[in-house]
């Protein structure tokens, strides 16, 4: 597992950063998973998080370890549409059913591509 992904984890509830038009928008997110190196986050096309990171895709994971300290990490999200990926962040996730029900093709995916990482 890379260090970026093992930070995030750690701390559990991250808090994703967008760009909405001229002001930072940012919400707590859990999914989060590294395949095959890469690390990916989940949304839907139901809510404003999806429309900003298509917008532009300029994001930053801002997380509080438990322990004490914080991690803020600068890169890019980049949809990612293949099944495969899609499936693999399903796979064991509490939120399975609720795609499922909604309908998969209402389930995002994106890959976050880690240009800067702080750690404090």
């Amino acid at each position: 597992m890379s260090k970026e992904y093992e930070a995030i984890k750690e701390c559990g509830t991250y808090y994703l950063v967008t760009i909405n038009g001229d002001y930072p928008a940012a919400r707590p997110f859990g999914s989060l998973k590294e395949i095959d190196g890469d690390i990916y986050f989940s949304t839907n096309d139901r809510n404003e998080a999806h429309k900003q990171l298509r917008a532009n895709p300029h994001v930053q994971i801002v997380a509080s370890k438990p322990q004490g300290g914080w991690i803020r990490m600068t890169g890019l999200a980049t949809e990612a549409t293949d099944p495969e990926i899609k499936n693999k962040m399903l796979e064991g996730s509490r939120m399975k059913a609720r795609y499922e029900e909604m309908g998969i093709e209402h389930f995002l995916v994106f890959k976050f591509t880690v240009e800067k990482a702080e750690y404090k």
